[in-house]
């Protein structure tokens, strides 16, 4: 698989795309905050389907769903210096995942989405906290400006 694709939308919608969809791999997760922007993700391989959705190009990384585990989305923009520093120390920095996916838009090469999966929330902020690839220089390298929260 080279690629992957992602919407949201509410459950009902989503549960039809899939229901007309079932040659797709699709994973549908829940909203953490709210019970209106369910999230499905798409790592069939095939062109997308979604009107709406987002494309990435897959990095690294590989997907698994497990029950009652938290997947954060953070969505971040690197420039050309910036994507330099990441590769040198992005292999240290999600090593110790134990599953996450790394992607990047293919026409907006500068802009990314990491999934990770956590046991609960506190242990996502933990990570984050640690890792000096979100903070550069009292600048945050990753700028995350776009997290989303999302349950098994």
């Amino acid at each position: 698989m080279k690629q992957f694709h992602l919407t949201l939308g509410s459950k009902k919608i989503l549960t039809n795309v899939v229901t007309q969809h079932n040659d797709r791999n699709f994973i549908m997760l829940n909203p953490f905050e709210n019970e209106t922007d369910f999230l499905l993700l798409d790592f069939s391989g095939l062109s997308s389907i979604f009107k709406s959705g987002l494309t990435f190009n897959l990095l690294e990384g590989n997907f698994e769903l497990l029950p009652e585990q938290l997947y954060c989305l953070d969505y971040f923009s690197l420039d050309s210096n910036q994507q330099k520093e990441f590769q040198q120390i992005k292999k240290q920095s999600l090593a110790k995942l134990s599953m996450y996916v790394l992607g990047q838009k293919p026409k907006h090469d500068f802009e990314f989405l990491l999934i990770t999966r956590w046991p609960q929330i506190e242990d996502y902020l933990f990570w984050k906290k640690q890792q000096s690839v979100w903070e550069n220089n009292k600048q945050d390298l990753l700028n995350s400006n776009y997290v989303r929260y999302f349950n098994s």
